[in-house]
């Protein structure tokens, strides 16, 4: 989980954990100095938008970053949503084909990290043989988000996991349920899958259900977010 503390009176409505006038710096950036500052966590996005980025270049991010801290990087990725942002970055094009460039983009990061030597060809983005080095040493996790029929099939054919966003733990585990369901039709149920969620972490008194924000974040008494904590990991435990 990614727990992002905050006061009793901010962001009220707990649909995004800043506002969109906070200034953030880039995730990549910021994860590099965590990662020269710590040992064992492990450093993911929560979560990068691919389809509107250079893919080799950010292969290239993600591995520089395992090698600073090798085997704790995760890559957290969506398909984002503001058509403005893509234009801004001069992937425009790809907006509305957003969900299939990020599969595609998937491909090729995979692609740079495992046997770039054979280079790739695709609708959105070719590349001949290249020679791609650091390479992670034992796979970098990708995770990824969106909780659309789209998405969830989307982390089945080519993710390592989920990253859920705004999910209450009943909603997370009726997701990775569908996942787990879509995986079977393709092939890839065998081998285990990475679920995470994007919490706030908002310490305070007891708290009643109005009060709970529909079960998505870890609000209240230390006790109360204890259970929801049990209730999270309970919703990534299939049988």
């Amino acid at each position: 989980m990614v727990f992002t503390p905050t006061t009793e009176h901010d962001h009220p409505d707990r649909r995004f954990p800043v506002a969109f006038d906070t200034p953030a710096v880039d995730p990549l950036v910021a994860l590099a100095l965590v990662a020269g500052s710590t040992d064992r966590i492990e450093l993911g996005t929560s979560v990068l938008v691919l389809a509107n980025r250079n893919p080799v270049v950010v292969a290239k991010s993600w591995a520089s970053l395992d090698l600073l801290a090798p085997g704790r990087v995760l890559a957290g990725i969506g398909t984002g949503w503001q058509e403005n942002e893509f234009r801004a970055l001069g992937a425009g094009d790809r907006f509305h084909r957003r969900g299939s460039a990020t599969a595609e983009f998937i491909d090729i990061l995979r692609t740079c990290w495992n046997d770039p030597s054979r280079g790739f060809t695709g609708e959105f983005y070719s590349f001949g043989p290249l020679h791609f080095e650091p390479r992670p040493a034992t796979g970098i996790p990708i995770l990824l988000a969106g909780s659309s029929a789209r998405g969830l099939h989307r982390v089945a054919t080519h993710g390592d996991g989920f990253h859920g966003t705004n999910l209450s733990p009943a909603a997370a585990s009726e997701a990775i349920a569908q996942i787990e369901r879509y995986a079977e039709t393709h092939g890839r149920q065998s081998g285990p899958r990475l679920f995470t969620t994007l919490c706030e972490l908002d310490l305070r008194d007891q708290i009643g259900p109005e009060q709970d924000y529909g079960g998505i974040h870890l609000v209240g008494s230390p006790e109360q977010v204890a259970e929801r904590i049990l209730a999270f990991t309970d919703a990534g435990s299939l049988t």
